[in-house]
C-alpha cells in the first residue's frame, strides 16, 4: 500500500515507484482560488550534487519539463524554480498547479534517496515577507496611482492595488492596464462606492459582488490570478476599516481570502476563520506618507526601517500600505524606504492576496497516513462523490468515503458495460479517500464509475471530451 502524505484536505503528496512523486490538490479548492501560485516542498536528498535535475509533468503520459534551477541571488519570487542547499543535503522545489488539472508528477533521478519533509512556511523558505496595498484606486489621483505601480515595478515589490469602481471608467482602465501588464500588481476590491463606516444595508452585494465583478469585466487579470478563462480576486480592502458578519459572509461566499483591515502595528498573519472560510483579522504594520491626512502615516524614514525590522527580525509579514493622497514621489523618503527594503536574497516578496492563498494551501499540520484524512470524523455511511472536474481531459478526481475498514473496488465502464480499467481493488480504511481517474488513450464519451465495499455499491456517470 502506498502511503499519502496530506496537507489537511488541499494538497496530497503521493509517494511513487521510481522516485515519482504525484501531488494532487482538492478540486473544489482549485477550482475556488485558481491555485496557480508556486507552493515550495522541501526534500531531504542524501548525497545531493549539483547534477541533481527535477521533471515535472501534468499527465503521466506525457514529457515532463525540467524545473528551472535558480539560485538565491537571483532574487526570484513566485516562479517554478529548483534551489539545491548541497551543503544540508536539501532540495527546495516551487511548482505551481496548472489549468488543466489538479494533479502535477514529480519525477527525480533514480539514483538519489529522497524523502519528503515538508511544505515551506514562505515560498522558497525564506526568513520574512514583504507586501504592500494602495488604497483608493480610482479616477481620483489616478495620475499618482499609476505612478506608484510604477516605481514599485522598478523595486520589483508587489503592489496590492484597492479599485473603487465607481470612479473607473474607459479611461482609467487604459491607464491602469498597462501598468497591471507589466508584473507586481494585485487587482484587489475596495467597494464600489467606499461607503461610509456603518452597516451597507441594501447595497451591501452591490458594494462587494457588484465590485468584483466590475473588476472582472473591466480588467485582464495576470496569470497567477487566472485559472483557464476564470479570474480571481482574493483581497477585499474595508472602506474605512469597516466591517461586520454580514461583509464577512458575502466575502466568504464570493471567495474572497482577505479581509484587510485599517489597523497598524500588525506583522502577523490572519487566522483562518473555519466557519467563514476567509482569513481574519488581517491588519498592517503601518502607513507611509504624510500626517495631514492619516494619523498613522509617517514619512520618517528611520521609523519606516524600524518598523521593517521588527518584522524582519521576528521572520514575520511587513506589510505596508499607502493612499494616493498622503504619498508624494517627489520626496524621497518613499523611494529611500523601497530601496530599503528591496533586493533581499531572504525576504518573499509577494502579493497580499498570493500571501494568503500560499497560506491557505499550506498551513495544516502534516501527516503521513494510509489514507487521506479530511477531518476527524468517521462517515456515517458509504458514499460516492460526482467526479471533479467533469467533464474532463485527460484526468479527474473521484473521493469517496467509507464508515468501516473494508475492501473496496472502484471500476471504470464504458456506455455499454464494458470494463475498461480498475481504479483501486484494495482493503481500505474508514475515512475520506481520493482516487485518480486518468483517461489518457480512451476515446471520448461517456463512462460511467463504480464503487463496490462488500455488499454495497455506487455508481456514478462521467464524461471524457477530448
Amino acid at each position: 500500500m502506498i502511503s499519502t502524505l496530506s496537507a489537511g484536505s488541499i494538497i496530497n503528496i503521493i509517494p511513487q515507484e521510481n522516485n515519482s512523486f504525484y501531488l494532487e490538490i482538492n478540486p473544489l479548492v482549485q477550482e475556488n482560488y485558481g491555485c496557480k501560485y508556486p507552493i515550495t516542498y522541501e526534500f531531504t536528498v542524501s548525497n545531493l550534487d549539483s547534477a541533481f535535475s527535477v521533471v515535472k509533468t501534468w499527465s503521466r503520459h506525457e514529457p515532463g519539463d525540467a524545473v528551472p534551477l535558480r539560485s538565491r541571488t537571483e532574487n526570484f519570487n513566485g516562479v517554478e524554480a529548483l534551489r539545491l542547499d548541497i551543503t544540508h543535503n536539501k532540495v527546495y522545489l516551487s511548482v505551481g498547479f496548472t489549468d488543466l488539472t489538479n494533479f502535477l508528477e514529480i519525477d527525480f533521478p533514480d539514483h538519489y534517496e529522497i524523502v519528503f519533509d515538508k511544505i515551506s512556511k514562505y515560498y522558497d523558505d525564506r526568513s520574512a515577507v514583504v507586501t504592500s496595498s494602495l488604497d483608493d484606486v480610482q479616477g481620483w489621483k489616478k495620475d499618482i496611482s499609476s505612478q506608484s505601480g510604477r516605481i514599485f515595478q522598478q523595486y520589483q515589490i508587489w503592489l496590492t492595488m484597492g479599485f473603487i469602481t465607481d470612479g473607473i471608467g474607459r479611461g482609467e482602465v487604459d491607464l491602469y492596464q498597462p501598468v497591471i501588464n507589466d508584473g507586481y500588481i494585485e487587482i484587489a476590491s475596495h467597494s464600489r462606492s467606499h461607503p461610509d463606516p456603518a452597516p451597507y444595508g441594501n447595497k451591501l452585494v452591490g458594494e462587494i459582488s457588484g465590485n468584483k465583478q466590475d473588476l472582472i469585466d473591466d480588467f485582464i487579470f495576470p496569470d497567477l490570478f487566472r485559472r483557464g478563462d476564470k479570474e480571481y480576486v482574493y483581497t477585499w480592502i474595508a472602506p474605512n476599516g469597516y466591517r461586520d458578519d454580514p461583509i464577512d459572509s458575502l466575502l466568504a461566499a464570493e471567495h474572497y481570502l482577505v479581509n484587510r483591515l485599517y489597523r497598524s502595528g500588525y506583522n502577523g498573519m490572519g487566522d483562518w476563520n473555519e466557519d467563514l472560510l476567509l482569513f481574519q483579522p488581517v491588519g498592517m504594520s503601518g502607513e507611509i506618507g504624510h500626517t495631514s491626512w492619516y494619523s498613522s502615516a509617517t514619512t520618517d524614514t528611520l521609523e519606516l526601517k524600524n518598523r521593517f525590522d521588527r518584522a524582519y527580525n521576528a521572520g514575520e509579514v511587513y506589510h505596508f500600505m499607502f493612499h494616493p493622497q498622503s504619498i508624494d514621489w517627489n520626496e524621497r523618503y518613499g523611494h529611500q524606504h523601497l530601496e530599503y527594503l528591496s533586493g533581499r536574497e531572504d525576504v518573499w516578496y509577494v502579493a497580499l492576496g498570493h500571501l494568503y492563498l500560499y497560506e491557505l494551501m499550506s498551513n495544516n499540520e502534516y501527516t503521513l497516513t494510509e489514507v487521506e484524512i479530511t477531518d476527524n470524523k468517521v462517515p456515517e455511511k458509504l458514499h460516492l462523490e460526482q467526479n471533479f472536474p467533469n467533464p474532463f481531459n485527460p484526468t479527474t478526481t473521484i473521493n469517496y468515503s467509507i464508515p468501516t475498514n473494508r475492501h473496496v473496488n472502484i471500476t471504470l465502464y464504458d456506455i455499454l458495460g464494458n470494463r475498461i480499467k480498475t481504479l483501486i481493488d484494495e482493503k481500505k480504511m474508514a475515512g475520506y479517500h481520493s482516487v485518480l481517474l486518468d483517461a489518457f488513450g480512451l476515446p471520448s464519451g461517456v463512462y460511467f464509475y463504480k464503487l463496490s465495499a462488500e455488499n454495497f455499491s455506487l455508481t456514478k456517470k462521467c464524461i471524457l471530451v477530448k
